[in-house]
């Protein structure tokens, strides 16, 4: 797989959240130089990555 935060990004993906939860988690990134969109997309590429292991 490859560096999610600096892909291109060519989709959308939608989902609901409590307010609140994405504030605390939007700041806890921003902390730590993400975008919470950022965020998701390195969740979603170690989910990918962790498939990719059990397949083999």
């Amino acid at each position: 797989m490859f560096n999610v935060v600096n892909t291109l990004k060519d989709d959308v993906f939608q989902i609901r959240v409590n307010s609140e939860i994405k504030g605390e988690l939007a700041n806890i990134f921003s902390k730590n130089g993400l975008a919470l969109t950022d965020a998701i997309n390195v969740f979603f590429q170690q989910i990918g990555r962790a498939s990719c292991r059990e397949r083999v």
